[in-house]
């Protein structure tokens, strides 16, 4: 298995990153801090993956015993 690359501020679109600087900027801290608070309250946001439930075990009807001829 290849690792990928780590992120890098300069792989987002120009957009996408003067977006980002600009609202880090307005809350006076970082790129990198700005988008941590961001994924942390996006992913707290989101809901969360629920286990599937276990296939429910069919009901057997088992017959009464037969009675046995006696000689």
């Amino acid at each position: 298995m290849v690792a990928e690359p780590g992120f890098r501020l300069e792989d987002l679109d120009p957009e996408s990153r003067a977006l980002a600087e600009a609202a880090a900027a307005r809350e006076g801290v970082s790129v990198q801090a700005w988008l941590n608070r961001l994924v942390l309250a996006r992913s707290a946001a989101a809901p969360k993956p629920t286990a599937p439930r276990p296939a429910p075990i069919p009901q057997v009807k088992v017959p009464p015993p037969r009675p046995t001829l006696t000689p």
